[in-house]
């Protein structure tokens, strides 16, 4: 009966634990899990065992080591189905969800919900009644409630936004219709090519979806991949795990290694994929969006290219964005024979590389203001000064990410205009 008391004391205490680290997970983890009660559940009886047998085995080894391999067995048993558990839990990720940090009023009643439940939970001590202590329980899940609730996305109600993240030398844009539709295109990552080395920072989880979670956002509506270029596609495997998009659009892509694991991702995360082509028009919100390549007769190489690019015209009123991608002169000339090419704002293509960007299709597309993402002093020379000169002739205004670090606009339906801060939160 002893034992029992003292098991459930323990998961007692285990459960006020869980429940106060609720704030300092989300704050520096993003992540709060259903799953770390019912895991204690099960290690504390075990390390009732563990801790007994492991003391009596390190005696032993002592005395007589070969002797030691009988309560060694007793540790080793508890102790890998311990850590089996452990792996079984952390397997499960319909438990574990990925939060943005919570708004300075939620830190604040958490930690006045959390010291009223101190207070109570003293007076029930001190008392021997059983209101305080019921009180200070409700007073404990409040302030989880608190930490953990959602909050709504912050954008601009009456304009599409779009901010150009800082990922250094790739691309990664995130678009907010004014009724709160999400559209990420492109997750940034390293190098170019299609080919990417391992990696010990993840630019999806280090930098992207920071500036999601900074924004409030929760869950994605759609995630496009404009080519298969690792500086493209390497973040979107952590954004599609943390943000669980309806839709992921691609175009017409070479199979190959990244590209593959991407969708296998995201039909394992039940993400509806939907492929895209010239001449596809469809609505985003009260936003409206064309498709102006890949054509329907472009036929991809065994590598990607930045010519497979998905390129997206973006209207809101009379306002609009080009997201070109890495589409090069070839895709630009082929587009000239489509309609609605102008745009008030132009995401540059191929990171301001002179392969883009040529003088008839900035003539056509005709912007007010481009956005160049690039990485500073990067090994590719981006962006070339002939392409900077042709925009400063045509008198657009230019931002790029190597010198104004994230740049946001928004497009009100009759003007775009830059905001003076990309952080709402930041």
């Amino acid at each position: 009966m002893r034992f029992l008391l003292h098991i459930g004391e323990l998961m007692v205490v285990s459960c006020v634990v869980e429940l106060a680290m609720a704030l300092p997970m989300a704050v520096y983890f993003h992540r709060i899990t259903i799953f770390a009660l019912p895991v204690n559940l099960f290690i504390l009886p075990l390390l009732v065992v563990l801790m007994p047998a492991a003391l009596i085995t390190l005696l032993v080894a002592l005395v007589w080591p070969a002797a030691a391999v009988v309560p060694a067995m007793l540790v080793a048993l508890p102790l890998h189905f311990g850590t089996g558990l452990v792996r079984l839990f952390g397997s499960l990720t319909f438990g574990d969800f990925r939060i943005p940090a919570p708004l300075l009023w939620q830190s604040a009643a958490f930690c006045t919900l959390l010291g009223a439940a101190i207070v109570l939970a003293h007076q029930a001590v001190s008392t021997g009644t059983r209101w305080p202590r019921r009180t200070a329980w409700a007073a404990l899940f409040l302030a989880t409630l608190a930490a953990v609730a959602p909050r709504p996305i912050q954008h601009p109600h009456d304009a599409l936004l779009m901010e150009a993240i800082d990922v250094g030398q790739g691309d990664s844009l995130l678009l907010i219709t004014p009724d709160g539709k999400t559209l990420l295109v492109d997750g940034g990552g390293h190098g170019g090519g299609p080919r990417q080395a391992p990696q010990d920072f993840d630019i999806g989880e280090e930098v992207v979806s920071e500036v999601l979670w900074s924004r409030g956002i929760r869950c994605l509506d759609a995630v496009a991949l404009t080519h298969g270029h690792s500086d493209h596609i390497g973040g979107l495997p952590a954004v599609l795990r943390n943000f669980h998009p309806t839709e992921l659009w691609v175009g017409n892509n070479p199979r190959f290694g990244a590209y593959n694991a991407l969708l296998n991702e995201a039909a394992d995360l039940h993400i509806r994929l939907r492929s895209l082509r010239a001449s596809d028009a469809f609505s985003l919100g009260n936003a409206q969006i064309s498709v102006l390549a890949p054509f329907r007769n472009y036929q991809p190489g065994p590598e990607p290219t930045n010519n497979d690019s998905l390129v997206l015209h973006m209207t809101y009123g009379a306002t609009s964005v080009m997201l070109e991608g890495d589409a090069e002169a070839p895709i630009e000339q082929a587009m000239l024979a489509e309609p609605g090419l102008q745009s008030t704002l132009l995401k540059v293509g191929h990171h301001g590389s002179s392969t883009s960007t040529r003088p008839e299709f900035m003539a056509r597309v005709s912007p007010q203001w481009a956005v160049i993402s690039c990485g500073l002093h990067n090994r590719y020379g981006h962006p070339r000064q002939e392409v900077l000169e042709a925009l400063q002739a045509a008198k657009v205004r230019t931002f790029r990410t190597d010198i104004n670090g994230a740049t946001c606009f928004r497009l009100d339906g009759k003007t775009v205009a830059r905001e003076p801060s990309c952080g709402w939160q930041r």
